[in-house]
């Protein structure tokens, strides 16, 4: 998943952990039945797949047919060959996640937790081995969620009429109303590596959005990044009618505890996001460390991001805005 994970990034698309370990669990259930090897991630040869080309089960297969070919005829002509190039080979594929040595100053700024994990991590699949490493960097990660605490909340938030300013929950009370072409989003908890994908998916559901992952087959219905949720009776008897168009999203932040670097770059992600679709993203009453982390992400070319120092100023700017 790792592994996956770094690609997904680089790529730009999403990895579902649980369809993608359940087909390992049936590949390796199948092929134990056969006495087959398990099935399992391989640094060097993904790296080398990913630099030549390949984006499909098609060059799996390519490639197991010419090792086949390989061991069958072509192995005598490489007896001879020293290891040194083949060792030359995958250094040289494995120079881009050595050179991921340059983000530690980036971590380093985050927060001494934070480079820990990472330099662990680094040194231990460096100098040990990959799965290792990863078992200490997943139990230090653990380790530093447990210390800093992982209760995610988050809801729409809507004022109220009799009192301007106060800011309410719109599941939990009925007389709240929303605030004209602006959706105000409130989220509790930390915000880092572990919960960025339930924050974008919680996000985007309160929202209305719903990212889709088109495929090429989907010519003309894929050019849309989002599509509208429908919202049948969701409702007609807890809460307003809301109005899923929108232009401007303000993150309120007052209840965020952390935030760490895979937390900015989600920010930065959703920013393009909304800039494509013609809204704006703004960050409202962020805590002390939190804000200190937000202009240091800024320095290290994340965002940018429009900071506010209390949920009304951003709304009031907001209202400037719109009767401009």
């Amino acid at each position: 998943m790792s592994m996956g994970l770094t690609f997904a990034k680089k790529h730009g698309y999403e990895v579902r952990a649980n369809q993608e370990l359940i087909a390992m669990g049936v590949g390796n259930v199948v092929g134990g039945c056969f006495s087959c090897l398990p099935l399992a991630c391989s640094l060097s040869r993904s790296v080398i797949q990913d630099q030549t080309g390949g984006v499909s089960q098609i060059a799996s297969l390519v490639s197991a047919s010419l090792v086949v070919i390989t061991l069958m005829w072509i192995g005598p002509f490489f007896s001879a060959l020293p290891r040194c190039v083949l060792a030359g080979v995958i250094i040289v594929a494995l120079k881009p996640m050595f050179m991921q040595i340059k983000e530690l100053k980036k971590f380093s700024k985050q927060g001494k937790l934070e480079m820990f994990t990472w330099i662990s991590t680094f040194l231990c699949v460096v100098l040990i081995d990959i799965d290792i490493g990863l078992l200490i960097g997943v139990c230090v990660s653990l380790l530093a969620l447990y210390i800093k605490g992982l209760k995610p909340y988050s809801c729409l938030l809507g004022y109220m009429p009799e009192a301007p300013g106060i800011y309410m929950d719109m599941n939990q009370h009925r007389n709240v109303m929303q605030v004209p072409d602006t959706r105000i989003f409130r989220y509790c908890g930390s915000l880092n590596f572990a919960t960025s994908l339930f924050f974008r998916r919680a996000l985007y559901e309160s929202l209305g959005l719903d990212k889709s992952n088109n495929s090429s087959s989907q010519t003309d219905k894929a050019k849309s990044n989002y599509v509208l949720v429908a919202q049948n009776g969701a409702n007609e008897t807890n809460g307003p009618i809301v109005d899923y168009s929108f232009k401007f999203l303000i993150l309120d932040f007052s209840m965020l505890g952390h935030i760490d670097v895979a937390g900015c770059s989600t920010l930065s992600d959703i920013n393009k996001e909304l800039k494509a679709r013609g809204a704006r993203l703004l960050l409202a009453s962020p805590m002390d460390r939190v804000y200190d982390t937000l202009v240091h992400s800024m320095a290290l070319r994340e965002g940018p991001f429009e900071i506010f120092p209390t949920l009304h100023d951003a709304v009031e700017y907001v209202t400037a805005c719109r009767s401009s």
